[in-house]
């Protein structure tokens, strides 16, 4: 259950009516992997509760589910940190004709947009699971840990549909004063989710930390 967070920062610079116009004081903070690296490492557990017990092996399934929704994020997270980096990091800096760069890079904007609806959905359809065997007749601290994990995934998925609505936003907006608004609104918004989710996981680490009966790793 990693608490890891990469985040990069950069000043954006934008030209309207071919004069150059930065956007002084405004830090472009944007969570590359909202999925730690090290959770679809530490999530997938397996209850130390003795086989043959339904419930238990429902949640085992439920959970071996929900860690392949994990996994699928942490491959599509890659592409997806590598992608903003190339189209909203240093480069836009460089740009001389910001409507003209929009338009050159739409289908790689629109690719953006379509992976972070990818891990969206993906940590939606893996809090699902952990919702449902948090509600399994296991123990108390399972079911507890079960359900903080649900939660968590619940506010990744938040900040990737943020991230959406952000790109989107990026791609339409050509008025500079709303930009650096909107950008604004967004480091507030966006931190703040992401460190609810990482608080979250930090609580779920620390549970089974301090649970090993009933936890055993794979």
């Amino acid at each position: 259950i990693g608490t890891v967070s990469r985040t990069s920062a950069y000043v954006v610079c934008l030209l309207i009516d071919k004069k150059q116009i930065q956007l002084e004081n405004t830090l472009l903070m944007l969570t590359k992997y909202f999925y730690p690296k090290t959770l679809t490492i530490l999530a997938i557990a397996a209850f130390a509760f003795g086989c043959g017990n339904q419930a238990v092996e429902e949640a085992n399934k439920l959970v071996d589910e929900g860690n392949s929704f994990i996994i699928k994020n942490g491959e599509i997270a890659t592409k997806t940190g590598n992608l903003f980096d190339e189209l909203v990091g240093d480069n836009v800096t460089k740009v001389e004709d910001f409507v003209e760069y929009k338009e050159t890079n739409k289908a790689k904007f629109d690719e953006l947009i379509s992976l972070a609806g990818q891990l969206e959905k993906n940590s939606q359809d893996a809090a699902a699971k952990f919702d449902a065997a948090s509600k399994l007749d296991t123990s108390a601290k399972v079911k507890e840990y079960n359900g903080l994990k649900a939660q968590e995934l619940k506010k990744r998925a938040e900040a990737q549909k943020m991230m959406q609505t952000f790109v989107k936003g990026f791609v339409a907006e050509t008025d500079v004063e709303k930009m650096d608004a909107a950008i604004g609104d967004y480091n507030t918004k966006s931190a703040a989710i992401v460190k609810e989710a990482n608080d979250i996981a930090a609580k779920g680490e620390k549970l089974m930390k301090d649970n090993p009966s009933d936890f055993k790793s794979n």
